[in-house]
């Protein structure tokens, strides 16, 4: 489950959790095993509650620092999840994460970005991507929406070569970075919304197409001529 406000997610976790807050406490050595068994029967006498709060409401950990850990953990969670190569989806509107929960703030564009940086199969990459011809432009910045996408160097370099008028194959070949690379990149400005495929222009006519309305004309000028 993620939960999203304004376009920012504020909360995740997957059941059966793949990325266990309280074992990666432990491992860090912030809290104990023995500290973490208690907290864990505090919180199974406290339906719904989180164990980042009860461990909070222990004074074991600060809210700060367990802030820093819940976002590690939604982090780590939504990565699990852009791993999916097919799912079911559904969406519900207005639904918040519960009181309970320790919640953040992360951009959903750099999560993506992210995770598919973190991809290193040339198969996975081409799902979803456009056919290499395909020219790609800049997205329209939404006015109801602020964003707040942190990239790379390399990333700005090539996002400079999407300029509506070249082709993914043209960029792969105007970039000095790797074709895996680029193309993950590229993935992770389509996904998160920064470019898109351009809308082909209008097709000037072609010389012999213009020759024969031309001629068209031609004929029936004679014709209204010879009328006259």
């Amino acid at each position: 489950m993620v939960y999203l406000r304004d376009g920012i997610v504020i909360y995740s976790y997957c059941t059966p959790s793949k990325i266990r807050l309280g074992e990666i406490m432990v491992k860090s050595g912030r809290i104990t095993a023995p500290q973490l068994e208690m907290a864990l029967k505090i919180q199974e006498n406290n339906i719904g509650k989180r164990l980042g709060e009860v461990l909070v409401e222990m004074e074991i950990v600060e809210r700060a620092e367990m802030e820093e850990l819940v976002k590690f953990q939604v982090k780590e969670t939504l990565y699990h999840l852009l791993g999916w190569e097919f799912g079911t989806f559904k969406f519900y509107e207005n639904r918040l994460a519960t009181e309970e929960n320790i919640t953040v703030s992360l951009s959903a564009e750099n999560i993506i970005l992210e995770g598919v940086r973190r991809i290193d199969e040339l198969s996975r990459i081409k799902v979803t991507l456009p056919p290499l011809n395909s020219v790609l432009a800049l997205a329209p910045a939404s006015g109801r929406q602020r964003r707040d996408i942190m990239l790379e160097a390399p990333e700005w370099n090539l996002l400079a070569t999407i300029d509506g008028r070249t082709s993914i194959d043209e960029v792969l070949g105007k970039t000095t970075l790797g074709r895996l690379e680029a193309l993950k990149m590229i993935k992770g400005f389509i996904l998160a919304g920064l470019i898109t495929v351009a809308e082909p222009g209008p097709k000037e006519p072609s010389v012999s197409r213009f020759e024969s309305m031309v001629k068209r004309l031609d004929d029936v000028m004679e014709k209204f001529l010879a009328g006259l």
